[in-house]
């Protein structure tokens, strides 16, 4: 728990605004892998396995709270220790040096998730688990259990989702 704790939390956040629901699912999540242990059967990698189950609960939480709720993603505190999850983002716009924006790293950032935030679950989380987590495709694939070209689909039309809401606000 101790060692994939933080990225679970980190992908929970990705759909849970509010620290105590995300706290609730985390446990939840732990709690389901452990009980699930006996049936774990070794065909993809622990962590692959892991992040399947945060994904189901992730969506399964979706569909229960968060349409009736509408509380989305802001895990602006959990980015200040990853500065490599904001670089590879702001990779993503064709931007190399943080000087090119005519706003602060913070400013990028809360516009970047408030697009992200108009994604469908299944391709927020895989934006998520992309570039905010670094899960190769291969990866990726193996935990939402659907074929590597699907993933890439998805992945790239949120990239131009989020490009196309950022177009106006970043230029």
């Amino acid at each position: 728990m101790r060692l994939y704790q933080r990225r679970v939390m980190g992908l929970i956040r990705s759909f849970v605004r509010n620290a105590d629901d995300a706290q609730d699912v985390v446990q939840d999540v732990f709690l389901r892998v452990w009980l699930g242990l006996a049936r774990f059967r070794l065909e993809s990698s622990f962590y692959t396995w892991l992040y399947r189950i945060t994904v189901n609960r992730c969506l399964t939480w979706h569909d229960q709270r968060g349409r009736r709720e509408n509380l989305h993603a802001t895990p602006l505190e959990s980015m200040d220790d990853d500065e490599d999850w904001l670089e590879r983002t702001i990779h993503l716009q064709g931007v190399r040096e943080e000087s090119a924006w005519p706003m602060g790293k913070a400013e990028v950032l809360r516009k970047i998730w408030h697009a992200v935030e108009t994604l469908n679950p299944k391709q927020r989380l895989i934006f998520c688990l992309r570039y905010q987590h670094g899960l190769q495709v291969k990866e990726i694939s193996e935990v939402f259990d659907m074929p590597d070209g699907t993933v890439k689909i998805l992945a790239f039309r949120a990239i131009r989702q989020i490009r196309a809401k950022l177009k106006d606000q970043l230029e």
